[in-house]
């Protein structure tokens, strides 16, 4: 067996996750919410422990280094009541 085979995935909640990134690259752009958008759109698989979620450190900086993919049709945010202008004719 290779070493790859025997590895043992770096396991972390996401906000181990995301100091790991921030002790690596101080300068990182990435926040924390960002990154839960990323594990809520199924771009990041999870491991569920309890009330944490677990992700693969390895995998996600993989993802972050190869890139994310571009959605061809991104969901609509939802919008609020239109509020009526006051001043508009």
């Amino acid at each position: 067996m290779n070493e790859t085979e025997n590895r043992i995935p770096r396991m972390r909640t996401l906000p181990k996750a995301m100091e790991e990134i921030k002790e690596a690259d101080p300068g990182t752009q990435l926040t924390l919410p960002t990154l839960r958008k990323l594990v809520d759109r199924g771009l990041i698989g999870t491991v569920p422990l309890g009330n944490y979620r677990l992700v693969d450190l390895d995998k996600l900086l993989a993802l972050l280094s190869d890139g994310v993919p571009e959605e061809e049709n991104p969901p609509k945010m939802p919008v609020g009541r239109k509020r009526r202008n006051a001043f508009a004719d």
